[in-house]
């Protein structure tokens, strides 16, 4: 988990890593502390994402469909994972 903070301590992003690539789910914040960004990830490829404002309202919103073969390798990869 990659974590960076602010000069003055506050966390300002929080990104998961695996394999050197995002993989799980990464945050960002606005210097306000309000959380700006959300991402899900598997092996890099990004699963769903969600922003915010400044003030906390939903601004943007993505998700992979389902049928992009690009979501069914990403499964593909999940499986072999916990296969081992």
């Amino acid at each position: 988990m990659l974590r960076e903070y602010s000069e003055d301590g506050q966390l300002l992003s929080e990104v998961p890593y695996q394999y050197g690539v995002l993989h799980g789910l990464g945050r960002w914040w606005h210097p306000n502390g309000q959380l700006a960004t959300e991402k899900e990830a598997r092996f890099g490829t990004v699963l769903s994402r969600r922003e915010w404002n400044a003030a906390g309202e939903l601004t943007g919103e993505l998700k992979l469909d389902e049928n992009d073969p690009l979501y069914h390798d990403v499964m593909k990869q999940m499986e072999r994972e916990r296969r081992g």
